[in-house]
């Protein structure tokens, strides 16, 4: 079984799976059966993907989509009858790695899974509920690696490595832009002998910022760009909570109970 890439910009085709070319709509009906703690009802799949289709052409849709995704997750992954649609078998995926790993409190992990946004790049606009729920589902994986980064980052292991926190420190700056605490981690990480030919072009970047009101507490950004210690920011630390976290899900399709940590 090949490791399903969601999190970030799809390809055409999912590595080891040359063969299997995919629409937007199947790869949505994949990442909400990932997260779903239950069965989904065909009626609610069809209601979800194709909401002005005809019934007729709308569960025509749902089976191409269903042939597909079973292409994509084997034989055995997933059940579908007349009435409901749910996945059995344990799958290989980044998104549920990114999910076990804020379940263990592994902030290492979590924040190297996290690729980008659920299914980056994909939009249906002919769908307004899947959209929707493409974007809440956006949100809140983003806070969750947010939080992770945060925790890593802020933890500053003994010893750890300085390219690894360069990189985490880059993609917490690009999910939040605004937030001073994101900018201090990377000018941090650039500021390492490693990085340093970067830190001129971002420290123009956070200038740039302050003078466009892109950030959310100007003051202390500029006293992070003059190089002072940052000593107040209205940042507030990210934290999670069981919604954000999901259910069990996650630990039952990787097989198996999983023991929930919490920061």
């Amino acid at each position: 079984m090949p490791r399903l890439q969601l999190l970030g910009m799809p390809s055409p085709t999912m590595a080891g799976l040359g063969h299997v070319r995919f629409g937007q709509k199947p790869l949505v009906l994949l990442a909400r059966l990932l997260v779903e703690p239950r069965a989904v009802s065909r009626e609610a799949m069809m209601a979800f993907l194709w909401p002005e289709a005809s019934e007729a052409r709308a569960r025509g849709s749902l089976r191409q989509a269903l042939h597909v995704v079973r292409e994509i997750t084997g034989p055995g992954c997933l059940t579908a009858d007349r009435q409901s649609i749910s996945l059995l078998n344990p799958l290989v995926t980044d998104l549920l790695e990114f999910l076990s790993a804020i379940r263990h409190g592994d902030w290492r992990q979590a924040a190297l899974t996290y690729g980008g946004p659920l299914l980056d790049g994909v939009a249906l606009k002919d769908a307004t509920d899947a959209e929707q729920w493409l974007v809440l589902e956006r949100r809140r994986l983003s806070r969750l690696f947010e939080t992770a980064a945060t925790a890593l980052l802020e933890a500053r292991e003994p010893g750890s490595d300085g390219m690894t926190r360069l990189v985490i420190a880059r993609r917490l700056r690009d999910v939040a832009p605004r937030s001073v605490r994101s900018w201090r981690f990377l000018l941090e990480a650039l500021a390492e002998p490693h990085a340093s030919d970067d830190l001129c072009f971002e420290r123009a970047a956070l200038g740039a910022r302050i003078d466009t009101g892109q950030i959310d507490d100007p003051q202390a950004a500029a006293v992070l760009l003059e190089g002072g210690p940052l000593t107040r920011t209205t940042d507030r630390a990210p934290r999670i909570n069981a919604d954000d976290a999901g259910d069990d899900r996650a630990a039952a399709l990787h097989g198996g109970e999983r023991e929930i940590a919490w920061p």
